[in-house]
């Protein structure tokens, strides 16, 4: 069996972990013995309320995610990347201990996950605007 330290229970609300406004939490169940891996943040309405709130912050039309060049916000996925790489083996028991699946698949899945971030990292500078002219395409 997997031993794993779970570093984080909370909620990540605008960029933070936070309880959940009611403060209740509920049991993550190990599949392999059903015993409780440990109680995280149980998330309701006022907190979907909360992250909601901070999305549409986050993307307001001066916001500095919107204002900042397509460039760094490549970099800053390529980034996401490297950090689920960098963490693959511990991502990939967390997973393992709460659904069951080999370590070995769940950590190909982190690697994939990753690699799927770097390609639209890529794109992310590269969105010209064009189109494909009417009557080039046919099916």
């Amino acid at each position: 069996m997997v031993k794993v330290d779970v570093k984080y229970t909370k909620l990540f609300i605008n960029n933070e972990w936070v309880d959940a406004v009611s403060k209740k939490t509920f049991p993550t169940i190990n599949p392999q013995n059903e015993t409780v891996i440990i109680q995280v943040a149980e998330a309701d309405k006022a907190d979907v309320d909360l992250a909601v709130a901070a999305a549409k912050k986050a993307f307001h039309r001066y916001s500095e995610w919107r204002t900042m060049d397509a460039s760094q916000r490549g970099i800053l996925m390529l980034k996401l990347a490297d950090l689920m790489e960098s963490q693959a083996r511990y991502l990939a028991e967390l997973e393992t201990l709460d659904c069951g699946k080999p370590v070995k698949v769940a950590e190909g899945e982190v690697y994939f996950a990753a690699s799927v971030l770097r390609y639209y990292a890529g794109k992310a500078d590269k969105i010209l605007g064009n189109t494909i002219p009417a009557g080039i395409v046919s099916f």
